[in-house]
């Protein structure tokens, strides 16, 4: 076990947390550390999965505890939330022992706390990676993918997203209502010649083969969206986000009643979340399916792309599949060091290439056409 990478692993015993557990186990040799706060249990849980895993309990807030987990990782994986909470507690731990650092959460909120790392990580050629989920994560490392493909610069970009048929856990559902009570993402908003403004379109209803019945999409442009659109210099975008209806009903009560003003409330909320996500359960298998359109102009001539990606399984085992991805490139060395968001960092058309291929990959496709049609929102 000594010659191969150590992987460290935070809140392992979690759904996420055990689907990445078994996705390195298929998909990688490394060994595996997991931690958590129940030793007795823990020891339980890996006596079960073979002598490449190892379990040390750990409490994220036990400073020393941390330090002593983390020591000697080679990378480190945080799937302990609510995110709100852990901050950049793990990040700065990892930076301080000499490891990678991968989070499956932390937008916005921890990009920003963690600016101050980026140099040192840089320097040391250490890469700290944030957001690795399904959105934020996949969905703006496809959306990014989409407009590589593009021949040009796209001048209209829309992307859709919907995830159902999953129930919510309690540390997601934290997460949704602390960034509801802090501010972040902008519903009903868009991007239009590079500016942030109000989207008055309201919802979209989309037809998906696989579904009895429509989806409605809202408006959601969030900040990892926001630098892809930097980053690939499209000026106008919009993100639609579909939910499914419990959910997205319980979802706009509490934004409208605030229901985030005390800890109680904050949990209170969530729970609530949880209960939505369990009734709409009943409605629909589990599936996650992005779709980005596209616009641009090149010689003369207007290009359009359409592209697909769709997954008929547990978002979570999506999750694994991206995480062990993620760890290979990364052992292997192929990364952009410094803290960066999960698209900013990785060679993207490496890392599809990679996820859908082999049994029971994702199904992408991507089509592009030229036509001489005048150009207009999407």
């Amino acid at each position: 076990m000594s010659g191969l990478p150590l992987i460290g692993i935070l809140g392992a015993r979690g759904t996420a947390g055990q689907a990445c557990v078994q996705a390195l186990l298929r998909d990688t040799s490394f060994t595996l550390r997991l931690g958590g706060r129940d030793a007795e249990r823990g020891a339980v849980h890996t006596a079960q999965l073979g002598s490449r895993v190892h379990f040390v309990p750990v409490d994220i807030q036990d400073a020393q505890a941390l330090k002593n987990f983390v020591r000697g990782c080679q990378l480190v994986i945080n799937c302990a939330g609510p995110s709100r909470l852990i901050l950049d507690t793990v990040a700065r731990a990892a930076l301080q022992a000499g490891c990678h650092y991968l989070d499956l959460a932390g937008d916005e909120v921890l990009y920003q706390r963690t600016e101050d790392l980026h140099a040192t990580l840089y320097q040391k050629r250490l890469c700290c990676l944030l957001s690795i989920g399904i959105f934020p994560g996949l969905s703006g490392l496809f959306l990014d993918y989409c407009l590589q493909e593009g021949d040009s610069r796209a001048q209209d970009t829309s992307l859709f997203f919907a995830n159902c048929g999953e129930a919510m856990s309690q540390t997601a559902a934290l997460d949704i209502v602390y960034s509801l009570r802090d501010g972040f993402g902008l519903g009903m908003h868009r991007l239009q010649n590079g500016q942030v403004v109000r989207d008055n379109a309201g919802p979209q209803l989309v037809n998906l083969p696989f579904l009895r019945e429509s989806l409605a999409l809202y408006p959601s442009l969030n900040y990892e969206c926001q630098r892809v659109a930097t980053r690939r210099r499209t000026p106008n975008l919009r993100c639609c986000v579909s939910m499914p209806s419990h959910t997205m009903q319980t979802l706009f009560q509490i934004r409208a009643a605030e229901s985030w003003q005390h800890p109680t409330e904050v949990e209170q909320s969530a729970r609530q979340l949880v209960a939505a996500s369990l009734l709409d359960c009943k409605d629909f298998l589990p599936f996650t399916w992005y779709q980005v359109k596209a616009k641009g102009e090149k010689n003369g001539e207007y290009w359009h792309l359409d592209a697909e990606l769709i997954w008929n399984k547990p978002s979570v085992q999506l999750v694994g599949r991206m995480i062990a991805i993620t760890v290979q490139m990364i052992i292997s060395e192929h990364y952009l060091p410094g803290r960066h968001l999960f698209h900013e960092s990785l060679d993207i058309p490496d890392f599809f290439r990679l996820l859908t291929s082999g049994e029971g990959a994702p199904r992408l496709s991507l089509n592009m056409n030229t036509e001489s049609l005048e150009i207009g929102y999407i």
